[in-house]
């Protein structure tokens, strides 16, 4: 087998943590405008509120807001290690798609198991 259709083989392996990658950006986004949103909301009531005279209705709400960001800060937490575990998974992969293109054909020979076993799990999907 030559080692140009092994990487091309192995190179789904790379796209699929991208793809997780691609999913925590997305998530991280997301939060963050929510969370932007909520603070937005919480200082318009705390205006309406410092404006009406209601000093303890403005401060509830500011303390809504606080408790609100931290939520999102534990959130986005867990986003940040979700993306860093699928980076090492990434640079792991590429490290060893690195190996392949810089090998010999012993390599090759014993992937050959590994790519059976790739292309029966592929078809049983």
């Amino acid at each position: 087998m030559a080692a140009g259709s092994l990487l091309t083989l192995e190179g789904t392996e790379v796209r699929v943590a991208y793809e997780g990658l691609k999913r925590a950006a997305r998530e991280r986004k997301s939060l963050i405008d929510k969370a932007e949103k909520g603070v937005v909301s919480a200082l318009e009531k705390a205006s309406a509120a410092l404006s009406g005279g209601d000093l303890s209705a403005a401060a509830a709400s500011l303390t809504e807001a606080a408790a609100d960001l931290q939520g999102y800060q534990q959130r986005l937490a867990d986003v940040s290690t979700a993306e860093a575990d699928e980076s090492r998974r990434t640079r792991a992969r590429l490290e060893h798609l690195h190996k392949l293109a810089t090998s010999n054909g012993s390599l090759l020979e014993w992937n050959a198991p590994r790519l059976d076993r790739l292309v029966v799990d592929y078809l049983y999907r």
